[in-house]
Order: structure tokens, then C-alpha cells, then sequence
């Protein structure tokens, strides 16, 4: 039986978390009343939008810290909050993220998993950190990670500049997922360039061609469809969009074509992805994937006794 998975494709008002609290509940309802999605995929920094890039300097620096939210324990997040009580409701499981989260000291990029039920099941800390992201106080988080779902669908996933880590893929791939599923907004990437949106002056995005041909590259290698959610971001001052990002479905067999493509016009578009567990399996790893696995549960494992000696 195909799993439907709903991707949130909408526009995100930068600092308006009423506003796009909305804009979530109105998605939900369609993707589960409308459109029978049993997980729903949302986009990057879902509640307030993304900081680094997006802000002046010293004022991104204020709002990395006032936004920066902490998983778990007493103080829950207030992001996880909102999407467990809309995971609850609607009776959905949810994925989505980066977040800025704060685990002591550190702050994290940081996808999530809820089920169902509304608990938080899962999460995954960006490994691969910009230089931008550095500069801001970002921990890079040391392992790759595939969720699994109540339904026994395994979900690979990555942020931005994982993209560029045959790595961070060589791992999901190892852990047997059947998709792989990321965000991307315009951010300031070490490895590729940043454009206007064909057709306006003021409209940040990346090179297309560029991220297009990374995610085919990824789903060749692993087998896998890959799901990349985009969105735009408004600014809250003039009422315009200032970047977008296109969301892309990737078939490791056909690539891309035209209709696996949501574009700007298509803003607000609740859209479905059908998922055969039974036929979407991962490529079988290689010997040069094991070595790779084997050398990352091992620097882990390292890390882990350093940890203890001291």
C-alpha cells in the first residue's frame, strides 16, 4: 500500500509566528481532510522563518539566541509545541526543520520527527555547517539519521549544505530508508551561488541548475526518490518576498521533469507524494559506502570515550 506524504510548499513571513501558525493549520487541514496524507512534510524554520542571511548581523546574532529553542525537558520547544498539537488534531505525523535549537551552550541547526500522536520522536542535527552558520555560533551535529514512521517508512534526511556530502547520503542509504526528504531556503552556501529568481530584481534564490543536478546525483547513487521542500520568504517590513526556493521531487529513474517541479506560482500548494515501501528500497551499499559507515561509527565511538576520560 502507498504511503502518502503531503509537502507544504507555502510562504513564510519572516518574525510572524501568528502568521504563519495559520497558514500551518490551513495546510493541515487540506493535506489530511482533503488529500489523506498520513505525514506531512513542512518547510525550513516553519514558525519564524530563517535568521542567518535574512537579517543584519547583529541583529541575526539577537534573534539566534532569542529563537533558539530547547528540545525536550521542562522548557518545550515552542515550534515542537505548535506542530505536536497540529500532529494531534489532525491525527498526522510530521517532519520538517531546521530549527535553531539549544542544547546547553551549543546551538544546532536541527530537523525534527513527530508522530501521531503529538511526542517528539526524533531529530537530526545539520552535520554539514556553512561558514556563515559557524560565524553565528553553529555546532556542526556528527551523525546522519533516518526517521521511521508509524508505518514502517523509513525517512532519510538532510539540510542545504548536506546536499554537497556524498557522506551524509552514503549513510542513509546504509540505514535501508525508502525517500529522502530535505529543505532548502536561499542561505549563504561555501559551494554554490546565489541568483535573482528569473522574471525579478529583488527575488534571492539559488542556482538552480546547480541543486537540480545535486539531487539527481543523490537519488542515482542511492536509489532513492529525493524530495527537496522550498518555500519563499517575505519580508515583514515591505510586504515582498525576498528569496525562494522551488520544491523538487527527484526520481532516481526519470529525474526531474517539469511536473515533479513546484515553483513560485505555485506558492501555498498543499502536494502529494505517493511511497510503495515494498518498492522503494536503497541501493545495496558498496564496499567503499561500509568503509565510509565504519570510519564515521568510529570516530563516534572515539568521541564518545574522549568524552568519558575526562
Amino acid at each position: 500500500m502507498d504511503i502518502r506524504l503531503a509537502i507544504v510548499h507555502m510562504r513564510l513571513r519572516l518574525g510572524y509566528r501568528r502568521v504563519n501558525m495559520r497558514k500551518l493549520n490551513k495546510a493541515f487541514m487540506e493535506a489530511r481532510d482533503v488529500k489523506g496524507a498520513e505525514i506531512i512534510l513542512v518547510p525550513a524554520y516553519p514558525l519564524l522563518g530563517p535568521v542567518i542571511g535574512y537579517y543584519p548581523e547583529q541583529k541575526a546574532r539577537h534573534y539566534m539566541k532569542s529563537y533558539a529553542e530547547r528540545l525536550g525537558g521542562p522548557k518545550e520547544s515552542h515550534t515542537i509545541s505548535v506542530l505536536s498539537k497540529l500532529a494531534g488534531s489532525y491525527g498526522v505525523e510530521v517532519i520538517g526543520g531546521p530549527l535553531i535549537e539549544r542544547a546547553g551552550p551549543r546551538l544546532y541547526l536541527t530537523a525534527f520527527h513527530i508522530d501521531n500522536n503529538g511526542f517528539l520522536k526524533g531529530k537530526y542535527r545539520k552535520v554539514m555547517v556553512t561558514k556563515a552558520e559557524k560565524d553565528m555560533g553553529i555546532s556542526s551535529g556528527k551523525m546522519a539519521t533516518v526517521f521511521q514512521a508509524e508505518s514502517g517508512l523509513k525517512i532519510g534526511v538532510f539540510m542545504d549544505e548536506d546536499l554537497f556530502s556524498p557522506e551524509v547520503f552514503r549513510y542513509i542509504q546504509f540505514e535501508d530508508p525508502m525517500i529522502i526528504v530535505g529543505t532548502m531556503l536561499p542561505y549563504d552556501s561555501d559551494y554554490i551561488k546565489s541568483e535573482m529568481l528569473k522574471g525579478f530584481e529583488s527575488i534571492k534564490t539559488m542556482n538552480l541548475d546547480a541543486v537540480k543536478s545535486l539531487l539527481w546525483s543523490r537519488a542515482l547513487e542511492s536509489g532513492l526518490p529525493i524530495v527537496l521542500i522550498g518555500g519563499a520568504v517575505e519580508s515583514p517590513t515591505f510586504g515582498v518576498d525576498v528569496a525562494f526556493m522551488p520544491s523538487i521531487v527527484t526520481d532516481p529513474e526519470i529525474g526531474i521533469t517539469d511536473r515533479l517541479v513546484k515553483g513560485y506560482d505555485d506558492l501555498e500548494e498543499v502536494f502529494i507524494v505517493e511511497v510503495d515501501p515494498k518498492i522503494s528500497r536503497a541501493r545495496k551499499c558498496e564496499d567503499s559506502c561500509m568503509n565510509v559507515f565504519k570510519n564515521l561509527c568510529l570516530k563516534e565511538l572515539r568521541r564518545k570515550r574522549g568524552l568519558r576520560r575526562t
